[in-house]
């Protein structure tokens, strides 16, 4: 009996290094792009996190394969509601099934023993890991696994309710650029395949023809930074106003028009280039973003007061030239 639980056993643990491993692929995305290597590095690390829990939930089976048991299944129920598995089949089968599989494995080892080694096994310190293991895990940040840029917060990504949504732009050009920065093909996109996305840069993102509307924003809810500059885009500023972890918006000599209200909601937002735009508002509504430090509005309708911003500590760059703000 034994010698039929050792090679049973190799079964489940094969199955776990094997989902550690392809969970590591999805970490490989953070290089290759415009950030500083320490960043990449960063980044790799923080979506790694999942692959260190499956080796981790590895190491306690080897010891106790009533604990493995327990955690590889709390480890899927986790995976399923944390990322939201549970909207597509193809993500439940790739991403929560395995470790399920690996935890019932686990048991079936553990049931096979004799009484005498499941009384050792079923003791109050064996548990002890599994209590750590939940501990960790509900503290543990959003991890993306199909993104494709490196998070420059800590405060997670926001969740798709539907990542297998077909998404049918609103326009062409703009879906056209989206499709060759991304590198994705002629076939149908998913909002999976955009809607993680931390980045729209300019050295990337090149718009071959005029952009009429910035409505299909709306799928890009993990935006950090979108750099638009001196290109034929139209659009209104309320498109960015459930970015909630954007904190780069340069968008000038493009035009791009609406109130600066629209981006009062947008708490991590440290720069703003709007100059030569036809945005209009009152200075003071971007008065009330904390981590603001350069704003720049030159050549534009925008009105108010600068002492809106008196006891800002972090404002480092103010450009109001060609408006209606008064005290500079």
């Amino acid at each position: 009996m034994k010698k039929l639980n050792f090679r049973l056993i190799w079964i489940p643990h094969a199955l776990t290094i094997l989902f550690a491993l392809f969970l590591t692929l999805f970490s490989f995305d953070v290089f290759g792009g415009s950030e500083p290597l320490w960043k990449q590095l960063v980044g790799f690390y923080l979506h790694s996190r999942l692959t260190l829990w499956v080796l981790l939930i590895f190491f306690l089976a080897r010891k106790n394969a009533l604990v493995g048991a327990i955690a590889s299944i709390v480890f899927a129920i986790y995976m399923t509601f944390r990322f939201e598995f549970y909207n597509s089949l193809e993500s439940l089968l790739f991403f929560s099934v395995p470790m399920i599989i690996s935890g019932s494995l686990y048991l079936l080892v553990y049931f096979r023993e004799g009484e005498e080694n499941r009384t050792v096994h079923t003791s109050i310190t064996s548990f002890i890991p599994i209590v750590i293991l939940l501990i960790l895990l509900g503290g543990m940040g959003y991890v993306n696994i199909d993104n494709d840029g490196v998070a420059s917060n800590e405060q997670g990504y926001i969740g798709l309710s539907n990542p297998e949504k077909v998404i049918e732009f609103e326009d062409k050009a703009f879906e056209s650029a989206i499709r060759d920065c991304f590198d994705l093909d002629d076939g149908d996109i998913t909002w999976r395949d955009i809607g993680y996305r931390t980045a729209l840069d300019s050295d990337d993102f090149q718009p071959k023809g005029r952009i009429n509307t910035l409505e299909d924003l709306k799928w890009f809810v993990n935006l950090q930074k979108i750099e638009m500059q001196e290109y034929e885009v139209e659009g209104d500023l309320s498109s960015f106003s459930h970015m909630e972890n954007l904190e780069v918006l340069l968008m000038w000599e493009t035009d791009v028009s609406g109130d600066l209200s629209s981006l009062s909601g947008l708490e991590n937002l440290r720069a703003i280039n709007l100059s030569h735009t036809d945005v209009v508002g009152d200075l003071s509504s971007l008065s009330g973003l904390e981590t603001i430090e350069e704003i720049e509005l030159v050549g534009t309708a925008v009105k108010g007061d600068v002492s809106c911003f008196d006891g800002h500590e972090n404002l480092e760059v103010l450009e109001l030239e060609d408006t209606y703000v008064t005290g500079r």
